[in-house]
């Protein structure tokens, strides 16, 4: 009976190293698309909590500035709140304006702050 020695195939160490380069690429792979995913979750709450942010400016902050008064609501997943800040004219008679501060509250528990000037009080 006769060996042949010539080398048809690999060896285990080959073998166990290919493994070993697969699951490590495997594994960057995964951690990537987690990376992906969360980042896309964030843009998409981002996106949201501006375009509220935009409907409040133009529905509820005028009411809000011209009765200078705090308001709290909420609209879906997200919680909003509306704080009011009077600043005095430095000089007497004229009018002064006013500061609202508005903070949305997404559903992940994010906290995202407008600050909103109005000169006209």
């Amino acid at each position: 009976m006769r060996f042949d020695n010539s080398r048809d195939g690999f060896t285990l160490l080959e073998t166990l190293i290919a493994f070993l380069i697969l699951s490590t690429a495997l594994a960057l792979s995964a951690q990537a698309i987690a990376i992906a995913t969360k980042s896309l979750s964030m843009s998409e709450d981002r996106q949201e909590v501006v375009r509220f942010a935009d409907v409040l400016r133009i529905e509820t902050l005028p009411r809000v500035l011209r009765a200078q008064r705090d308001e709290e609501g909420a609209n879906g997943a997200l919680r909003w709140k509306i704080h009011v800040v009077p600043i005095q004219s430095p000089q007497a008679g004229e009018k002064g304006g006013a500061l609202a501060v508005v903070t949305l509250f997404t559903r992940s528990g994010g906290a995202h702050k407008f600050l909103y000037f109005n000169p006209d009080l």
